[in-house]
């Protein structure tokens, strides 16, 4: 009886999709909103961002099987626009939330936090936080990651 139980949960979490839009793919830096400050926008645009299981490498974030950890936050668009952490994606939330040059809501926002422990050695310790990505991922297919005071558009 323990062992058909058993049998049916693991059925059950492989049939229901993940609730965090994903983020396992190739992502390329498309444009971005705001003020770059120090950035230099020449050098991070058209770059890859790629996130792989347990490893990750780009322009913004690597970490080569050294104990890679996502979570996230699950945000409606209202709460994470007057969330004041996030503050610059309600500035312009005009440009980002956009197909094919017409406004549209994402039925969820996710905030995710990436980290590496870099294999136990402080100097690979590598977070990427926050990096957004949009509920309907298929619909909107991009991300966007905060840096500095500009928000960079990723797009898959």
């Amino acid at each position: 009886m323990r062992l058909l139980l058993l049998l049916t949960l693991v059925l059950l979490t492989h049939s229901i999709p993940a609730k965090a839009d994903m983020i396992e793919t190739t992502w390329f830096v498309d444009s971005f909103v705001g003020d770059p400050i120090f950035a230099d926008p020449k050098k991070i645009l058209s770059q890859r961002q790629m996130f792989y299981k347990g490893s990750a490498k780009g322009v913004f974030y690597s970490c080569d099987y050294g104990g890679q950890i996502k979570t996230y936050n699950t945000y409606s668009l209202d709460e994470f626009l007057t969330n004041k952490e996030f503050d610059l994606f309600a500035k312009y939330k005009d440009q980002l939330f956009r197909i094919k040059n017409k406004p549209v809501a994402p039925s969820e926002v996710f905030v995710h936090r990436i980290t590496c422990n870099g294999k136990d050695n402080p100097k690979k310790r590598r977070v990427l936080y926050p990096f957004v990505t949009l509920g309907d991922s298929e619909k909107w297919k991009k991300a966007f990651y905060l840096f500095e005071e500009a928000i960079y558009i990723l797009k898959y």
